[in-house]
């Protein structure tokens, strides 16, 4: 419902690739251009974009930064960064439906050219600078509301996503580990425990319309 009545194409991508790709909001908001294979239907995810106090930018001195954006105010106390992932396995890469490539390869063409020295990212507000969440937050729930739909925050689509996932999959854990980019598969089972459930429930019952009606037919 959302996807069929959203006009924005920038928040109607941001929707299909935090949902298809299992991404975090800073994952989704630090995509570049760069990012996506366009012949092999990938989407890399190896950085994120957050907000950092300059202070401890500078105890940190930089190490994991990789590129400030630079304020609209120079008295600022925190800037926006691309910063490395915490985890390895934070750095994955995802393989997106037609569909979404489709979107996104409308949204660059309207985007126009990039421009030269900042990085290419995807998203981006009117003056070049990074899309906030707190912004896509906004754009998100209002649409929320106009479709009569209970608010939720823009994170409910990733465990949307992974839900969706494990059901398509038949609880292929490592499959949707592979996606989601969680350090250990046993943060899936804990919280999505009841999905899993469902699949095992449906496994017996295939055992026993296989086994023990097809050895032993009444």
């Amino acid at each position: 419902m959302l996807l069929e009545n959203c006009k924005d194409l920038q928040l109607k991508l941001a929707i299909e690739l935090a949902f298809a790709c299992t991404l975090r909001e800073g994952e989704l908001l630090a995509l570049t251009w760069d990012d996506i294979d366009w012949n092999e239907h990938t989407l890399r995810v190896n950085k994120t974009l957050t907000r950092a106090s300059r202070a401890a930018i500078a105890a940190l001195e930089q190490r994991d930064i990789l590129y400030i954006f630079p304020s609209v105010r120079k008295s600022a106390s925190t800037a926006l960064v691309l910063k490395a992932p915490k985890t390895i396995a934070s750095n994955r890469t995802v393989y997106l439906p037609s569909t979404v490539m489709g979107s996104l390869l409308l949204w660059k063409e309207s985007c126009g050219t990039p421009p030269e020295k900042a990085p290419h990212l995807i998203f981006i507000c009117d003056r070049g600078l990074p899309l906030q969440n707190g912004f896509l937050l906004e754009r998100f729930q209002a649409l929320l509301a106009s479709c009569g739909l209970p608010k939720v925050t823009f994170h409910s689509l990733r465990h949307s996503s992974i839900t969706y996932k494990l059901i398509l999959t038949h609880g292929n854990i490592k499959a949707v580990q592979g996606d989601s980019g969680h350090a250990q598969a046993d943060m899936i089972t804990e919280v999505y425990g009841h999905i899993l459930d469902q699949h095992r429930c449906a496994g017996a019952e295939l055992f026993e319309e296989d086994f023990f009606r097809g050895q032993f037919p009444s």
